[in-house]
């Protein structure tokens, strides 16, 4: 087998080439996902992830980024291959997550905006507040259209002397707005949600 060197057609892999060759994908990924974000990779062509978890049956693995480091575990769930998943640090966050951009993607925007309503808008009544300051820091700007992250804030205001990440979130969309839309469109957009 040649993977690690198409150029000389005489080359034959050894595993110190295997090895060198997982390393600089490895950090080659750790580059492209970001903290806590995964991808569902099919067990297909020559791989063989039973290997991995020494165990029979594996159709399909998450390979994410948690602590600078690529992880790789079991995908319990029929999840198409080559799919971005959120590995939050609850498994409640990352359903959350997982539910609301699949919403948005795949349903419409009013679907996800709905649930995130409903949602949150359950969390703060029964005063789960620490999700919701989880949330804040958890949520990735750019993965979002303008009208979820605007969403969040205005779902949160009657609350937001309880939120402390509140502001900080506010400011952050704020400076991700202000790359986006010009200064007068942000301050129309947010006018009244601080």
């Amino acid at each position: 087998m040649n993977y690690t060197n198409p150029n000389d057609l005489n080359h034959v892999d050894t595993p110190e080439d295997w090895l060198n060759c997982s390393l600089i994908f490895a950090n080659a990924l750790g580059f492209l996902l970001s903290e806590d974000e995964g991808v569902v990779i099919d067990n297909k062509g020559d791989m063989n992830f039973n290997l991995l978890f020494k165990t029979d049956n594996i159709k399909k693995i998450i390979l994410y980024n948690s602590g600078e480091q690529i992880k790789i575990i079991e995908c319990d769930g029929d999840i198409e291959d080559g799919t971005i998943i959120w590995m939050a640090r609850s498994e409640e966050h990352a359903n959350f997550f997982n539910t609301l951009k699949n919403k948005e993607m795949s349903i419409s925007i009013d679907n996800a905006l709905d649930y995130l309503f409903h949602y949150i808008e359950n969390k703060l009544i029964t005063k789960n507040f620490d999700f919701c300051e989880k949330l804040f820091k958890a949520i990735k700007l750019n993965e979002y259209s303008v009208d979820i992250l605007i969403g969040l804030l205005t779902i949160t205001l009657p609350w937001k002397v309880k939120l402390i990440s509140r502001n900080e979130y506010f400011m952050a969309l704020t400076s991700y707005l202000l790359t986006i839309y010009e200064p007068d469109t942000v301050e129309n957009l947010l006018r009244g949600l601080k």
